[in-house]
């Protein structure tokens, strides 16, 4: 007999009464749920409850959201778990930062519990189609087929890149963390950072999970520019 796997969410807030809230919202819905009140406690625990969604505040003491986030991509174990932004600060630079460094989603305070609870599924619901499509390409060594008018357009976008990005671009295919990239091609961990975001606006793809998914899908065009 099959069993239904409980989908798993470390929620990071350091409002004990938001945190209470969003917590009851969130395991009425049935998922199991940890928390965390800063960013290192977070990733500390991350590691062992293995979240199939991270949600995150940003302004925290010590550690804030974008440290957890930084230090959630560049860890192998967890590099590709979803990860969630909720903050008060709604102002477009914070944002940009967020996405930048590889969040795949922003929820802006006060937000409704619908709110909410469409992001988280629309976030684990596309993680289920990126594993699926990680299974696949593990599965089938042969390079996905595709037109010529499909492939005219991958190219062309890929083209819209520097030499730089693409190199990235192929790095990250490979699944190396900003770190990795970094010390690989003797650049700032900052420059990568500045290089990933200019890809994803050139390829038209948002967040981290995206952008690995278009890796996994043409990575086999990436050379061809």
């Amino acid at each position: 007999m099959n069993t239904i796997k409980i989908k798993k969410i470390l929620l990071v807030e350091d409002e004990p009464i938001l945190l209470d809230s969003i917590y009851d919202t969130i395991t009425s819905c049935g998922f199991e749920v940890a928390v965390a009140e800063n960013g290192e406690s977070a990733l500390l625990l991350a590691k062992t409850f293995l979240p199939d969604l991270i949600i995150s505040d940003i302004l925290m003491p010590e550690f804030d959201g974008y440290w957890l986030l930084e230090n959630v991509r560049n860890d192998a174990l967890l590099r590709t778990i979803p990860f969630i932004f909720m903050t008060a600060k709604s102002e477009r630079s914070d944002i940009r930062t967020g996405m930048n460094l590889g969040a795949d989603d922003y929820i802006v305070k006060p937000f409704s519990s619908a709110e909410l609870m469409n992001s988280i599924q629309a976030r684990l619901s596309r993680d289920d189609i990126f594993k699926s499509q990680l299974a696949e390409s593990q599965l089938n060594s042969n390079p996905e087929i595709l037109d010529e008018k499909e492939q005219e357009l991958i190219l062309t976008a890929i083209k819209r890149l520097t030499k730089s990005e693409t190199r990235i671009l192929d790095l990250i295919a490979q699944n190396k963390s900003t770190i990795e990239i970094a010390e690989e091609l003797f650049i700032s961990y900052k420059t990568v950072e500045n290089h990933r975001a200019n890809i994803t606006v050139k390829l038209g793809i948002k967040g981290h999970l995206s952008l690995v998914r278009f890796c996994l899908n043409y990575k086999n065009l990436i050379h061809q520019k």
